[in-house]
């Protein structure tokens, strides 16, 4: 499915502006010469821009009016059609399970599912897997400081 440039660009035209205007509104950093808006305000900002180029260049092809919403030919692809929906269930399901079964089962899940879905073999898949999770939680929890759910590992992870 492809959606008109020239009406994405105004969607993302709208979603910067209001992305801006509350990152305007988020206090300052005591001491700082910006605040906890100063990165959602360059986000906001950047979509701005994006979306005035992006409907702009909608606009110079033609397609303001009609065809704003064609459908794609992989659409019609059963199995690229089960990847997506894959996709989007495996973020919708991190995003309910992840506070409960935490972020190490459900990445290995995840990760497992996608690459026997390609047609990895199964022990390059587990290898490739435990080896993304480790270094996504040591890089959170160690370089970034930022905690991963443990879920039912709570016990068993040590950092």
């Amino acid at each position: 499915m492809k959606i008109s440039d020239f009406l994405f660009g105004l969607l993302y035209v709208l979603l910067g502006a209001s992305v801006l205007i509350y990152a305007l509104s988020l206090p300052p950093l005591i001491g700082q010469r910006y605040g906890a808006g100063a990165f959602p305000g360059i986000l906001g900002f950047g979509f701005v821009v994006g979306g005035i180029a992006l409907t702009w260049r909608g606009y110079r092809a033609g397609d303001t009016g009609t065809g704003i919403i064609a459908i794609a030919p992989w659409v019609r692809d059963p199995t690229l059609l089960v990847n997506v929906l894959l996709a989007l269930g495996a973020i919708l399901g991190y995003v309910i399970l992840d506070e409960y079964v935490g972020f190490v089962p459900l990445a290995f899940v995840i990760l497992m599912t996608f690459f026997l879905r390609s047609g990895v073999p199964l022990l390059k898949s587990t290898l490739i897997a435990v080896l993304t999770i480790v270094f996504i939680q040591i890089s959170f929890v160690t370089l970034l400081r930022v905690p991963l759910p443990r879920g039912i590992l709570d016990s068993l992870l040590m950092w």
